[in-house]
Parts: C-alpha cells; sequence; structure tokens
C-alpha cells in the first residue's frame, strides 16, 4: 500500500524591501506633511501668478533682480515648468500626486462638494488633446509668457475650472485632472518614459493573506489592472497594498514597447504629433503669420494698453527717456523684431489696435514730444 505524501501548504513570503520600497512607504506614511507641502506650493503658485498682474509692466531695461514681475516670470517659466517636466520625466507624475497647486485645490474642493458622479461626457479620452490645443493656441494670442495678466487669465481660469469640478463632482476625487486638466495627456506621455513606476503583482496580490488597508486614490486609477505610470500621480498612497504594490525601477521608455493593443490610445498619439509638435513646438513657425499678428493683437491689446512705468513719470514731466523705450518694448515683446515688414506693421500699429500708418505714428510721437517739452521746461 502505496503511502501519499502529504506537502505542507507554503507560506506566502513578501518579497524583500527595497529602497525604492521605502520611499513608497514613506510616501504613504507621512500624507499629512505632504498636505502642508501642497498648501505651501499653493500660496507660491497664486503670489508667482496673481501678484505681478495687479502691478505696471516692467521698463524695456528692467532687470530680474530689480523688478518683481521678472523675477515672478523667470520663476515661473524659466524655473518651475521646467522642474515639472523633468520630475515628471524622471519620476513620474510625483508633481501631480505631491506638489500640484491645483490638483489639491481641486481634490480639497470636492470634500465639500456635492459629490456628484462623473457624468458620461466627461470621460471621453479627447478632453486632453482638446484642452492642450485650445490652451496653447490661447496662450499664444494673448502673449502669456510676456503679460502676467495673460498669465493670470489662462492659470488663474484653468484653476477656477478646477475647483469648480471638483465642487461639483467627486468626494475627494480628481476628476479635473484624470479628464479635463490641459496638461494630463501630455504629462501621461512623459510619465510613460520614467524609470521608475508603482509596480503592481497580479500574483502576489492573489496569494497574499496580508491585511490590506484602505486606499484613497484621487485620480480614481482602477489599481489592480494598473500596468504603468500613465495615469498614477505617484501619491503613494497604495504602497504596500497585500504586499503587492511597490515602488520600483524599470528601463526608461519599457511602458512604450510593452504595450498591449487594449492599451493603445488613439487620443495619445494625436496629442503627441498634431498637439506637442504639430501646435506647440510648430508655434515658433505660425506665430509670425500675419493673420496670426492680427489676430494676437486684438487678444493681447489690452494687456499692452496698461500704463508702463514711463507713464507714471510723465505726469513729473519725466517721460521721454520711457518714451523713447515704449516703441521697441512692445515689438520686443510681441516677438516682431525678426519678422521684417511684419514687425513694421505691428509696431507701428500697436497704438491703435494695428489700425496706424508710419507717418500718423510718428506724427503723433513728435506731438506728443512737443506737449512734453515745455512741461520738462517748466520743471
Amino acid at each position: 500500500m502505496q503511502q501519499r505524501l502529504i506537502q505542507p501548504l507554503s507560506t506566502f513570503v513578501a518579497p524583500p524591501p527595497t529602497l525604492l520600497f521605502r520611499v513608497g512607504e514613506l510616501l504613504r506614511r507621512h500624507r499629512n506633511a505632504i498636505i502642508v507641502l501642497q498648501w505651501v506650493v499653493v500660496i507660491a503658485y497664486l503670489a508667482l501668478v496673481s501678484i505681478p498682474a495687479f502691478m505696471p509692466l516692467p521698463p524695456a531695461d528692467g532687470r530680474i533682480l530689480h523688478d518683481l514681475t521678472l523675477f515672478a516670470q523667470f520663476v515661473f517659466w524659466g524655473i518651475w515648468w521646467p522642474f515639472v517636466i523633468l520630475s515628471i520625466m524622471l519620476m513620474g507624475r510625483v508633481w501631480c500626486g505631491v506638489l500640484c497647486p491645483e490638483g489639491a485645490l481641486s481634490e480639497f474642493a470636492s470634500r465639500f462638494g456635492l459629490g456628484h458622479p462623473v457624468p458620461r461626457w466627461m470621460k471621453w479620452g479627447g478632453w486632453p488633446f482638446v484642452a492642450f490645443l485650445a490652451t496653447t493656441v490661447y496662450g499664444q494670442l494673448v502673449s502669456v509668457y510676456e503679460y502676467a495678466a495673460a498669465a493670470l487669465l489662462v492659470l488663474g481660469g484653468s484653476t477656477v475650472a478646477a475647483i469648480a469640478v471638483g465642487l461639483m463632482y467627486g468626494r475627494g476625487k480628481r476628476a479635473w485632472c484624470r479628464h479635463l486638466c490641459p496638461v494630463n495627456g501630455v504629462f501621461g506621455l512623459l510619465a510613460r518614459i520614467a524609470p521608475v513606476h508603482f509596480k503592481v503583482d497580479r500574483d502576489t496580490w492573489r496569494n497574499s493573506t496580508a491585511a490590506p488597508h484602505p486606499i484613497h486614490c484621487a485620480p480614481m486609477v482602477h489599481i489592480k489592472s494598473m500596468r504603468g505610470a500613465s495615469e498614477c500621480h505617484m501619491c503613494g498612497q497604495c504602497s504596500g497594498h497585500k504586499d503587492a504594490i511597490r515602488l520600483s525601477a524599470r528601463l526608461p521608455g519599457s511602458e512604450i514597447t510593452n504595450l498591449t493593443d487594449k492599451e493603445l490610445n488613439p487620443w495619445e498619439a494625436r496629442l503627441l504629433v498634431f498637439g506637442m509638435i504639430g501646435t506647440a513646438i510648430g508655434a515658433f513657425q505660425w506665430s509670425s503669420s500675419p493673420w496670426f499678428v492680427a489676430a494676437k493683437q486684438a487678444a493681447a491689446g489690452k494687456f499692452a494698453h496698461r500704463r508702463e512705468p514711463g507713464q507714471r513719470h510723465a505726469q513729473h514731466g519725466n517721460a521721454e527717456p520711457h518714451a523713447q523705450h515704449q516703441p521697441q518694448r512692445v515689438a520686443h515683446q510681441f516677438g516682431q523684431h525678426e519678422f521684417g515688414q511684419v514687425r513694421e506693421r505691428v509696431t507701428l500699429g500697436m497704438g491703435k489696435g494695428g489700425e496706424g500708418h508710419g507717418d500718423r505714428h510718428q506724427h503723433q510721437r513728435g506731438d506728443q514730444q512737443g506737449k512734453e517739452q515745455p512741461a520738462a521746461e517748466t520743471g
């Protein structure tokens, strides 16, 4: 009679912790500290975007360290945004989950909002493409990089929309970030090449006997089926869940090469070709078009007509030095010093919304200098 060998049941053993795993656990365990950091970023963001918009335009010979508006523009466009892009390429969407002010405000608002379910129209996959295209074109029209008021209009409008969506949909969620944010699609593409991600081991998930901890996934990602970093905000809230989710290293770009047919998203391809390459990079070409310049004047004219520091000195009879630099400043801000005849037409016509002519412009300058001369002599 043969004896049946009874093998003891094997006990599941979690893989040993790594340095990246400890980093993920650090994010999960110190959520309160991250929230404090988010509010610090929110305050800095609001200050950089709003305060310069209510100040006079800087002079033509202004310097970064001597003018608050120029300093804020340099910090925001020269340091802030490059840091955001590089951080996503190197660490995934950690900016979205840890530092983004719009995401933090939208999630905070949703905690006290109506909590409606996300409607079907918002789940349309083309919104990231449409939002990025519209924001890029309109931002170029109003000269968002040159004028602080234009930056407040574009960025502030996006922030207000994020808060409004948070007040309407979800409860403690980020419906705006998941479906409508203008840079959501771009960040998702960049995150695919990041060398780190939160990896979900499905076999470990199925065999683990560890007690699961509750997960609060603000961007509403289906964590169990998550295979990449495109949608994950790297907040770390799911780290260590059932011993199956770990912050892990991978080959840069491996997510792209391992995409299955079901995971291919045609809207991502449209965003890459027609948005990031066709519209954003192509702006250096089509922004020199006379038709675009005319539309740009109509959209950004109200920002150009705000009082310059030189105009304040005119009340004291000392405006001539600033008046001499004013046409060059307007031409420089609209980038027309590189476009030949287009430059002349824009520069000479800027004072009246693009309708002026060279002779009339010179005549007006002569009249202005003639009026300022007696004032200067009197002073």
